[in-house]
């Protein structure tokens, strides 16, 4: 099965790419912002689609199917086509498994890799060296650790509305700028302690692949203190995930 448009739908934001990737865009959700970056309906256009916001998912869905279009939805483990070695394959976020996806054809076989999608939520997972996602570890995102300061703070300000933040000079000397220091290096910290543990207990080096919303603030800094580590910006693994999925299918 060969789709045209790949998408991938979270928390807060959609997704999409044609599907040989030469473009891609995000914006958030809804019916309208769909269709200011989509093409115009056409009844052969295949589109591939995977969700971790069921609601959203089925939105989409209809949306599309409203255009006269065709719709394939990733809506069971399997249908990644590569061993998920966890308690429970069934409740591994599509995003987590697409990731994987894309990162075992980019790796040379026998090497493993560590997946991070920094977005409303980070991601840290491991493809190991037979190629099975093998599970990691799930944190709040940089955004979400300052809403959640915000709610339960009671002498915190509340920020805003905040698009992406970028590292605050240190120390930083208001409040406003230490929640979003904390926050960020949180972030870092989190995600370069995490692959270090991942790779300790590995018998090869793994290569790193950074992905999500705030992989462009991320990068430089996690990529720094991994400099033993190959650390790929992968905008598009995600997207690039479904499509491999979606063409080893019938």
């Amino acid at each position: 099965m060969k789709p045209d448009v790949v998408v991938d739908i979270g928390n807060t934001r959609t997704k999409l790419g044609t599907a040989d990737l030469a473009m891609f865009t995000s914006v958030v959700h809804g019916p309208d912002r769909w269709a200011e970056v989509s093409p115009p309906p056409d009844p052969s256009r295949l589109w591939a689609v995977a969700s971790v916001n069921p609601p959203v998912r089925d939105q989409f869905v209809e949306w599309v199917r409203g255009r006269g279009e065709r719709v394939w939805v990733f809506d069971h483990w399997t249908q990644a086509g590569i061993p998920v070695e966890v308690d429970f394959p069934e409740k591994v976020g599509a995003d987590r498994l697409m990731n994987a996806v894309a990162a075992r054809q980019k790796v040379a076989p026998g090497t493993p890799a560590v997946l991070v999608d920094a977005g409303t939520a980070v991601t840290v997972d491991l493809l190991d060296e037979k190629g099975a996602f093998a599970g990691g570890a799930i944190m709040p995102g940089i955004m979400l650790m300052l809403v959640s300061l915000t709610l339960r703070g009671q002498q915190l300000p509340d920020l805003g509305p905040l698009n992406i933040v970028f590292a605050p000079p240190q120390p930083a000397k208001n409040t406003e700028e230490a929640m979003k220091a904390g926050a960020f290096w949180a972030a870092v910290g989190g995600i370069v302690t995490l692959v270090r543990e991942f790779a300790a207990k590995l018998a090869h080096p793994p290569e790193v692949f950074l992905t999500g919303g705030d992989r462009v603030v991320l990068i430089t800094p996690v990529a720094d203190r991994l400099p033993d580590l190959k650390v790929h910006f992968a905008p598009e693994l995600t997207l690039e995930g479904i499509r491999i999925a979606a063409e080893a299918l019938p």
